[in-house]
């Protein structure tokens, strides 16, 4: 899955930039959604260079992002429901 060294993990968890869940016995479980979470933060610090404090940077415009894009599309809805019922005047 990931080729990284099990102290790495344990230093993106630290630096809060994964959550995986635990198991009774504390054993970290990581959902596919936190793997795709690490790749983008290996990729961003391995091959971009970027420090924690970037990694963050990134990850929340990146959220951003996808927060606007949501709310576009629910704009051009509501734009599309107004013309159509203008249409029908």
């Amino acid at each position: 899955m990931l080729n990284c060294e099990p102290s790495v993990l344990r230093r993106y968890e630290n630096a809060g930039l994964v959550r995986p869940g635990r198991t009774e016995g504390n054993t970290r479980l990581y959902s596919n959604n936190n793997v795709e979470t690490l790749r983008a933060v290996h990729k961003l610090m391995d091959e971009e260079k970027l420090n924690v404090r970037g990694v963050r940077m990134v990850m929340r415009l990146q959220e951003e992002i996808r927060e606007l894009r949501e709310r576009v599309e629910e704009l051009e809805e509501t734009l599309q429901a107004l013309q159509q019922g203008k249409a029908g005047d």
